[in-house]
């Protein structure tokens, strides 16, 4: 019990660490980036005592756009998104939503039953469920003494 609380306490450590630094370079890319760079969209993650739910922030997308795979404990998301403003920009005053390909890995450490995920993608969010796999119970079996 102890050990896998301090499992989490680093996992969500770990995760504050990389949203930071994720925020620091966000903050020093250029106004003018290259097509060729992949974004990270935002993930939220929880879990119920049923399914792990990913659910991840990409408006502006057709579903055909959007590619979800799950590969041992590797939940891959990814995909394009078309930038719709005008080809012909004369100026530039601001410019804060990503375009192009993105990609999210998540790691997913407890057993999910691959075969029953699924995903949604409604009003800008793409939900994926993954099923926990049902763990069976331990069945105690009396002793009784010899006869």
């Amino acid at each position: 019990m102890v050990r896998s609380k301090i499992g989490r306490d680093f996992e969500g450590i770990h995760q504050r660490m990389e949203k930071m630094l994720d925020n620091i370079f966000d903050e020093m890319r250029p106004t003018m980036f290259s097509a060729e760079q992949t974004w990270k969209p935002p993930v939220d993650i929880y879990e119920t005592s049923e399914e792990i739910v990913v659910l991840v922030e990409i408006a502006g997308m057709s579903k055909k756009d959007i590619n979800v795979t799950m590969e041992n404990d590797l939940l891959k998301i990814s995909g394009i998104r078309p930038d719709y403003s005008p080809s012909t920009k004369m100026k530039l005053h601001q410019m804060e939503i990503d375009y192009g390909k993105f990609q999210r890995i998540v790691k997913i450490s407890l057993p999910i039953d691959t075969h029953n995920i699924s995903a949604k993608y409604r009003e800008g969010f793409l939900q994926i469920t993954l099923p926990k796999v049902k763990v069976k119970q331990p069945v105690v079996i009396e002793t009784h003494p010899g006869e």
